[in-house]
């Protein structure tokens, strides 16, 4: 097999990292408690799963997003 392009390592996470943007909730969810969204008409797809505090959809926050450092750190923290 050879590969013309690598592919995105980060799909194979355990987990991802949530925010809710109607009621602020932030979390962590396993494969099977998110889905993934095609994006239409070329535009890129987002990860997504139901916040449990309102049910609105919460949506994945990423590497890119300055608050991922952040909430990786509470994660951490809620470990401790």
């Amino acid at each position: 097999m050879k590969t013309l392009k690598e592919g995105n390592k980060e799909v194979l996470k355990e987990y991802k990292y949530f925010k809710c943007r109607k009621c602020g909730w932030i979390g962590k969810a396993e494969k099977s408690e998110y889905k993934y969204q095609d994006g239409e008409y070329q535009t890129v797809g987002y990860y997504y799963c139901h916040c449990p505090c309102c049910s609105n959809d919460a949506y994945e926050v990423t590497t890119n997003d300055k608050q991922y450092q952040i909430i990786k750190e509470m994660d951490l923290n809620a470990k401790s």
